[in-house]
């Protein structure tokens, strides 16, 4: 902390973070840039497997989770690398929707990680991970201390 009546100071920290900011936005556009050079293996649908997935989901989906399972279907189905967020309210379905994701790529024979910040929603997600994915032999494990990994296997 400074005080603002040392005007050098103030001049000196504002010039730094000025040059700073500068610094992280070229990072930031050359990473975007290099970002969009990359490709990966499409994860193309297993539609037997990932329809009997489907439906043992016990609720209709909303419109909102048609359109963004169909946008992520999509964005795993490209060969470049998919830049999503997806937000949205406590039970409005998120978590169901990262699960198609996660049983497409493990179909695809790769594993998956989820992060979480706490180890109550740790724990929560690898509940509900390994019931919904344990039915279709989809291993799924608990590493978990501040973060927690999700590890899933195809067995």
């Amino acid at each position: 902390l400074d005080s603002l009546q040392k005007k050098s100071a103030w001049s000196r920290r504002r010039r730094a973070a000025h040059h700073h900011a500068e610094e992280t936005i070229e990072y930031l556009l050359n990473m975007y840039v290099r970002r969009n050079d990359l490709s990966r293996s499409a994860f193309m649908p297993c539609v037997d497997m990932e329809n009997k997935f489907l439906d043992d989901f016990p609720y209709k989906d909303t419109e909102d989770q048609i359109t963004a399972w169909k946008e992520i279907s999509d964005d795993l189905s490209s060969s470049t690398p998919m830049d999503r967020l997806l937000c949205g309210d406590v039970g409005f379905g998120k978590t169901e929707i990262a699960m198609r994701a996660a049983f497409r790529v493990v179909l695809s024979g790769l594993r998956v990680v989820v992060l979480a910040p706490t180890t109550i929603l740790a724990n929560q997600l690898y509940t509900s991970f390994r019931d919904r994915l344990g039915v279709h032999a989809v291993s799924v494990e608990l590493v978990s201390r501040d973060i927690c990994i999700l590890d899933y296997t195809w067995v």
